[in-house]
């Protein structure tokens, strides 16, 4: 009864954690974000410079193969003319 007459009061509890500034640390936290930054910069970079090596010996590729074709086309193309002119025109060679 007596308690209830009196109010006593109850302690405050707070959950408080004291922070620290710690200029090492955060200069630390500044420096490896950047460079994380820079480095995933760095990957997207050599990706695409790997694409495009990919891409440019596919295309060499190409350009190496481009060449006997047209070669061998016109030669094939002279032997057929060279037929067709004796051919027609016997005496004009030989």
């Amino acid at each position: 009864m007596i308690s209830n007459m009196f109010k006593i009061p109850k302690y405050k509890v707070f959950n408080y954690s004291p922070v620290f500034y710690d200029e090492q640390k955060e200069d630390l936290e500044k420096r490896m974000k950047n460079l994380e930054e820079e480095f995933s910069k760095k990957k997207i970079y050599r990706g695409k410079m790997r694409q495009r090596m990919h891409r440019d010996s596919y295309q060499n590729e190409k350009k190496s193969l481009r060449r006997p074709i047209i070669i061998i086309t016109n030669i094939f193309l002279l032997i057929i003319i060279f037929y067709m002119i004796t051919d027609y025109f016997p005496n004009i060679i030989f």
